[in-house]
């Protein structure tokens, strides 16, 4: 749903995936890159609380898994870094986006266009 801009489906749907992954034990990168997706839904759904109270979860989930310099890292900062602008956090914003910078050059090397992409 998220990929069609069905972001209200895309919620509803990402939850009752999240209930079951919780129930079964699911491993924590499918349960870090659903609530990830779930914060971007409702970061669409202009339901920027809770998109940041979801992004910062997925972005706290995916440091405990791969550690602070991996690209999952750098793309829910950048997710991050977005709903904090849409709701005039510039300096925090600021602070996400270079770090996803940081860490999208270190892995990448700066002529990547994830890198080129930051930057806008």
């Amino acid at each position: 749903h998220f990929r069609r801009d069905e972001f209200q489906e895309a919620v509803e749907c990402l939850n009752e995936n999240l209930r079951v992954l919780r129930k079964l034990g699911s491993d924590d990168v499918e349960m870090s890159q659903s609530v990830l997706i779930l914060g971007n839904s409702y970061q669409e759904l202009g339901e920027f609380d809770t998109a940041k109270h979801h992004l910062s979860e997925a972005l706290r989930m995916m440091i405990a898994i791969h550690g602070p310099n991996h690209l999952d890292v750098a793309l829910a900062l950048f997710r991050l870094g977005i709903c904090l602008c849409e709701t005039n956090h510039y300096e925090e914003s600021l602070d996400k986006f270079q770090e996803c910078l940081r860490i999208r050059i270190m892995l990448l090397g700066n002529r990547d266009v994830e890198c080129a992409n930051t930057y806008e």
